[in-house]
């Protein structure tokens, strides 16, 4: 026999409580490891065993790979200013820019979002 078991939880941010409120605001808070000197976004707790201190990046990031389909578009990015690499969903995935800026997500759903750019003449994709 099967059911349908909903569970309703919330799991604390705890150390992480920066990255997520930066990403609650469409602000990019990424982790400096005070030992290596590594920034990472998305944000860790520890770097090197050690605590870290927190950096606001700009926002923008570069597209590095792409995928698209069902009307959807993710990316592999690269934040200015951050050492590591997201996955994000993309807001416009008609856009085809190769670079755009961190955005909120206006459906409430989880995960980083990241607007293409888009040309200046007209409002066109680049």
């Amino acid at each position: 026999m099967k059911r349908q078991v909903t569970l309703d939880y919330t799991l604390p941010e705890g150390a992480l409580r920066p990255y997520f409120e930066g990403l609650r605001e469409g602000r990019a808070m990424a982790s400096h490891c005070v030992i290596c000197g590594r920034v990472a976004f998305p944000a860790r707790a520890q770097c090197c065993g050690a605590d870290v201190e927190w950096r606001a990046l700009s926002g923008r990031a570069q597209v590095e790979r792409r995928t698209d389909g069902g009307g959807r578009g993710f990316a592999l990015v690269r934040f200015e200013g951050a050492d590591t690499r997201a996955t994000v969903g993309i807001t416009n995935p008609e856009a085809s820019a190769d670079a755009g800026e961190l955005t909120m997500n206006t459906e409430g759903g989880a995960g980083i979002w990241l607007t293409l750019d888009r040309d200046q003449k007209g409002g066109r994709n680049v």
